[in-house]
Formats: C-alpha cells, sequence, structure tokens
C-alpha cells in the first residue's frame, strides 16, 4: 500500500525571482519526490512561471502592497480567503520564505495549529525597539523554528531579542546547470565586445544595500592605475528602486567610464558569469550571497567585504578575497593586488569550486531541512 505523502505549503510574498525566491525554487524541485508540495503566492510574477516549469500547484492570493495592521480593512479579506484555503488543502507543515508571508498566514495558522518554518534570508539591522524588530520578535513566538541562512542571519534575531532556540543555520546550497563554460564565456565576451580585456563584474537587483556605487567608483580607482579592465553591472531596478539606477548611471557617466561599463539588463546569471575574470560583491552586509557561490563554482574567485555571510562563504586568500572594512578604495587595492598576482589569482580559481561543493551543494541543505521538517510533523 502507498505510504500518503505529507502535505507541505510553501508560501511567498514576493514575485520575482532574486536570490530567496531561487532558493525556495531549489527547495521544492528537491523536496517534492518526498512530500506533497503546494505554493501559495501572495503576488503574481515570474515566479508563477519558474513554478510551472517544474510542475507545482500554485495559489495566487494578492496581498496589499502595505502589510500593516494599520491597514487593517485591506488586509482582512486576504487573511480571510487565506484562511479557507488552509482549511480546504489542509497543510501538514507551512514553510513561509519571507517575513511577509509570516504575517499574513498568522492568524489562519493559529487558529487551525499548523506547524511552521519560518526561512529568514535577511539581516535585521534595526535596533532593538524598533517597530520590525518588535514585529519579528512577536511572530518569531508563533512559529516551530525559524532557518537562518548564515550565523551573520542568526546573530541579527538574538541582537533584537529573537529566542535562539528557536533559530537554526542552514546554508543556501546551490544546483548549477550543465554548461560549456569554455564556449559559454567565447559567446558572452563576443556578444559584448569584449576582447583581451580582464572583466570585472557583479549582478543584482539595484538596490542601495548592494553597493553598486561603491563598486563603480572602485572601477574609478582602478582605470586610473591600469588599462585594460572592462566592468559589467548586470541586474534591474525592483519596486521603487529606480532612482538608484539613475544614480548609478549618473556616476558613471560623471566619472567618464561609460566606454568601461556594460550595462547589460537582467539577464540569467548563467548567460553572464561564464565570461567574468573576477566578480565583486560589494554589498555593506550580504545575508549570505547565493550569487557568491554561483561565481564560485564556476571557479571564478570573488571579492567582497569581511561582513555578513561573506565571511562564512569565503576564505581570505584561498576560494576568494575579503576586505576587512566597507571603502571603495580598500576595495579597489585589494583587486589591483589580484591583478598584479595572476599566478595566485589561478590558484585560488581551481580551489573556488572544490570548496563551494565540498561545503555548499543542495544535498547538504535538503538533508538538514527534512531533518527538521521530519521532526516537525512525524
Amino acid at each position: 500500500m502507498e505510504i500518503k505523502k505529507k502535505k507541505i505549503l510553501f508560501t511567498e510574498y514576493f514575485s520575482f525571482v532574486g536570490g530567496g525566491q531561487v532558493v525556495l525554487l531549489n527547495l521544492i524541485k528537491n523536496l517534492k519526490k518526498d512530500y506533497e508540495i503546494k505554493v501559495l503566492l501572495l503576488n503574481e510574477g515570474k515566479l508563477v512561471k519558474e513554478l510551472e516549469k517544474v510542475g507545482i500547484d500554485y495559489y495566487i492570493i494578492k496581498a496589499p502592497l502595505k502589510v500593516k495592521y494599520r491597514y487593517f480593512w485591506n488586509i482582512l479579506p486576504v487573511i480571510f480567503k487565506i484562511y479557507q484555503l488552509l482549511k480546504k488543502i489542509k497543510p501538514d507543515l507551512i514553510y513561509a520564505n519571507c517575513f511577509f508571508a509570516i504575517k499574513l498566514l498568522m492568524p489562519a495558522i493559529r487558529l487551525l495549529k499548523i506547524k511552521t518554518i519560518w526561512h529568514k534570508h535577511v539581516i535585521i539591522d534595526k535596533k532593538y525597539n524598533s517597530y520590525l524588530a518588535g514585529q519579528i520578535r512577536k511572530y518569531s513566538k508563533l512559529v516551530n523554528i525559524i532557518i537562518c541562512v548564515s550565523y551573520a542571519v542568526r546573530e541579527s534575531l538574538i541582537n533584537i531579542g529573537v529566542n535562539k532556540d528557536k533559530l537554526k543555520v542552514i546554508y543556501n546550497g546551490i544546483e548549477i546547470p550543465e554548461l560549456n563554460i569554455k564556449k559559454e564565456r567565447k559567446k558572452i565576451r563576443e556578444k559584448y565586445k569584449i576582447k583581451n580585456e580582464f572583466l570585472i563584474g557583479t549582478i543584482g537587483f539595484f538596490r542601495e544595500n548592494k553597493g553598486f556605487d561603491i563598486f563603480i567608483k572602485c572601477a574609478y580607482e582602478l582605470k586610473k592605475k591600469i588599462k585594460n579592465l572592462k566592468f559589467i553591472l548586470a541586474g534591474k531596478s525592483d519596486i521603487g528602486t529606480g532612482s538608484y539606477e539613475i544614480k548609478l548611471r549618473n556616476l558613471i557617466r560623471d566619472l567618464k567610464l561609460n566606454d568601461n561599463f556594460i550595462f547589460p539588463g537582467y539577464v540569467d546569471r548563467y548567460k553572464i558569469l561564464p565570461a567574468f575574470d573576477l566578480f565583486i560583491l560589494s554589498s555593506y552586509a550580504e545575508p549570505f550571497g547565493l550569487i557568491t557561490l554561483e561565481a564560485l563554482s564556476l571557479n571564478i574567485p570573488v571579492v567582497a567585504f569581511a561582513t555578513g555571510g561573506s565571511k562564512e562563504i569565503i576564505k581570505n586568500g584561498y576560494n576568494g578575497f575579503l576586505v576587512n572594512k566597507v571603502n571603495y578604495k580598500l576595495l579597489a587595492e585589494k583587486v589591483l593586488y589580484v591583478l598584479k598576482n595572476r599566478k595566485h589569482l589561478r590558484k585560488i580559481s581551481k580551489n573556488a569550486s572544490k570548496y563551494i561543493w565540498e561545503k555548499f551543494g543542495i544535498k547538504k541543505q535538503i538533508i538538514e531541512i527534512k531533518k527538521i521538517i521530519n521532526r516537525l510533523i512525524a
């Protein structure tokens, strides 16, 4: 007799496909053989198409833009629809991928007494007595466990008063498509007319915390000393961040870097990463940095600030380089060292992929998450 699979409802508020959503998709793909997986989306966007590709049933209940209870009358119909859905599908477990999902589902979760996991992708840099810190403390008491993507995320939650016994660190794992890296590299470099230049790049949504202005200022410092360089800034504006993209483009113009910069827009990271010679993560405090893993897995060395989760991924001088202070001149100095020590760079490149697959493969992440799931729904 076939054993009935336990039912997990994954839920996500954001509709784009950023790092957190890639993690969500990887989890779903790797857990669907062991559990009955369904997904509740609280907005409609590109994530829908990605779920359809992997054949996952999903529901959409459109949430308001402002998920605050002072807008109670806007939120109430959404909460009621969520309650009706959860009562209908009877999940054994809720797996929430972000804070807004927890906030909107919690009334129904409490009424129906459903076990809940909250996957935390963000470092909380607010003070203990801030509104956000208070909200996170409140909801952390109502979930069974919070999975943190790094010890940096865990520490930030402890600092605002979240019970450390609720927190479990599980690093994100990666899966990459099969690639002929040499062939892809040649194709991409031909497309963007990159010949023998050393290509330094970064990728992400254009948000201020990503520090792309630091990346551009670093490029300016480098160009004053080394001529044969090109830079790629790949990505797009997030909702409400268009002004930051304008600021970045103006900065490139003002520093007279237009001939050295490539803005390919939003592009699949695997259709641009193979062309890189060096990846720069310029974030002030990246919670984890899935893109860091992806770059390293393709043997691309990474230079990053020694903040957030980057310190947990990069072993300085072994698979990448860390800069101790968030400063564009110090970042440029580190990159100059790299450029002047190409033998060391080649050695770093060889170490990068091996280290990442040993420590951050998707199988390791799935094993740890399944342990938590099975303990909660046994």
